[in-house]
């Protein structure tokens, strides 16, 4: 079971899912109009995105972490496979655009490319002090919310800091590993005090957004999230599946509740 745990989280099957989780949770908040070839679009963009900043790298010799080298090692056809016909749903779901997809989802496959050394060989967006979780969350929110229209601030604020605590805890995983590459992150300067203040903003995040939404996973997401959190030296695997889940749950409550 926790192999086939594994190779979901590595094979970025997972995190594909949560954002297609995110973009169906605020195109229903934001009561747009969208359709099944919308969902595969951000899946199957995440799932390229995703392997396209680890593969690249990877195969240049720079940082990846160990988990996904040897995810690449060891399935090397079926990660062949199932990224060819990604790009081809990827392609045919991409004819349907309009001119407002287009340019939202050019604008976030350039970030993208930038996040890395993709696109520029001596430049990324990742190395920037203290920017990484925040452009993450950027990119994220764009497609979640901005996709089929222009969202209400609310909605995008609410994505933007939702993703944006999510993220920090996995630059605490990184820690060690960005400190080795030079990188600056919020875990730098809060060290051993993060998984404590981003639980308490994610508490206060929770009340204020269950005060103006009324949304009922807000009452137990701060649990949860501390739950995940404290996660990451015993179960790794839980970590990972726990926090970006918390997308998933999230939808899941909503879907409940309306």
């Amino acid at each position: 079971m926790i192999k086939f745990f594994n190779y979901l989280i590595y094979s970025n099957i997972f995190i594909s899912l949560c954002a297609c989780a995110l973009y169906f949770l605020f195109e229903l908040k934001g009561n747009y109009n969208f359709t099944i070839s919308s969902v595969l679009l951000v899946f199957t963009g995440t799932y390229i995105g995703y392997h396209l900043l680890r593969y690249i790298p990877y195969k240049k010799g720079l940082f990846v972490e160990n988990e996904f080298i040897t995810f690449y090692e060891t399935y090397p056809v079926s990660n062949s496979i199932s990224f060819l016909l990604a790009l081809i749903t990827l392609t045919l779901t991409a004819l349907d655009l309009s001119l407002h997809n287009f340019l939202i989802l050019g604008i976030c496959f350039l970030l993208v490319l930038s996040y890395e050394k993709v696109l520029f060989s001596k430049f990324d967006f990742r190395s920037v002090p203290y920017l990484k979780s925040f452009f993450i969350s950027l990119v994220w929110t764009l497609v979640a919310t901005c996709l089929n229209g222009l969202p209400e601030i609310i909605d995008f604020l609410d994505c933007y800091i939702f993703i944006l605590l999510l993220c920090i805890p996995f630059d605490l995983k990184d820690l060690e590993s960005d400190k080795a590459q030079g990188i600056r992150t919020l875990p730098t300067i809060l060290k051993e005090k993060t998984p404590y203040i981003i639980s308490a903003l994610f508490i206060l995040y929770s009340i204020y957004f269950y005060h103006l939404t009324s949304e009922r996973f807000f009452i137990f997401a701060p649990f949860l999230f501390s739950i995940f959190i404290f996660l990451k030296e015993r179960r790794p695997f839980l970590f990972y599946l726990g926090l970006d889940g918390i997308i998933i749950i999230r939808l899941l409550f909503y879907l409940n509740q309306n």
